[in-house]
């Protein structure tokens, strides 16, 4: 039987109205693309199995993403990749020496969905490959941020953006109860939400990294593992 929190967590899902928080895909450039200057962090996971995930860089030997793409692994980073069916000298093909998945974590819906890829050789920083900052402080919520990532499929080969408006936390766990600690979450009022494709891709406010892209429901929410209440965990994973 579902657990009561998780069954009125559903019930929620499916009755709330869209018009809560705002969400647009950007157009960087003529055809609709986000520029890959414009996200010199975003990091293309390529799975053995065919699976891919989003990521972001975050010191030169770092990459974070999230705790579900473990099941991908092995896994090649890719780093300054705009178009990814159409390989560039900016290409960084890189190896993972260790994963470094969030111990509390076993599904995505039961929240700790933070992965810590730790890479064979540092990425050579540059205009086009430049790691990402994280905030020291919680998420204080009604914010407009963004999240890019690439979509499936030879027509969605490239990387595109979106723009969502985060609610605050504390409105969060009052509208969705059942809803695991230390999620984001944003809602849709158009154009639907990123689908599981942007899995692992960073949540950006103010140029820093504040979320990790956990999963979509139903096209009215996206759901974001919230990065500030984890810092100890990182630092800890990756001190010398």
């Amino acid at each position: 039987m579902q657990h009561p929190q998780r069954l009125l967590l559903t019930i929620l899902l499916l009755a709330w109205p869209l018009d809560t928080a705002g969400h647009s895909w950007s157009r960087l450039d003529r055809e609709g693309w986000a520029v890959a200057q414009s996200r010199p962090y975003m990091a293309y996971l390529r799975g053995r199995d065919g699976g891919f995930c989003g990521g972001f860089l975050v010191a030169p030997g770092w990459v974070m993403t999230a705790a579900q793409c473990y099941s991908h692994r092995p896994l090649t980073v890719i780093l300054g990749a705009r178009d990814i069916q159409r390989k560039e000298d900016s290409w960084q093909e890189l190896q993972v020496q260790k994963y470094h998945c969030h111990p509390q974590y076993t599904r995505r819906e039961d929240g700790h969905d933070i992965l810590l890829l730790e890479l064979k050789s540092k990425a050579v920083v540059n205009d086009r490959v430049r790691p990402i900052s994280f905030p020291y402080t919680r998420f204080p919520g009604g914010m407009t941020c963004s999240v890019a990532g690439w979509g499936r499929g030879a027509s969605n080969a490239a990387l595109c953006e979106a723009n969502v408006t985060v609610s605050k936390q504390r409105d969060c766990f009052t509208i969705y109860p059942g809803l695991a600690e230390h999620v984001l979450c944003a809602t849709s009022r158009s154009n639907g939400v990123p689908d599981e494709s942007y899995t692992g891709s960073p949540l950006v406010c103010n140029n820093r990294a504040y979320g990790i892209y956990s999963y979509p429901y139903r096209q009215r929410v996206s759901f974001y593992t919230d990065i500030s209440p984890y810092l100890r965990w990182i630092k800890a994973v990756m001190k010398p």
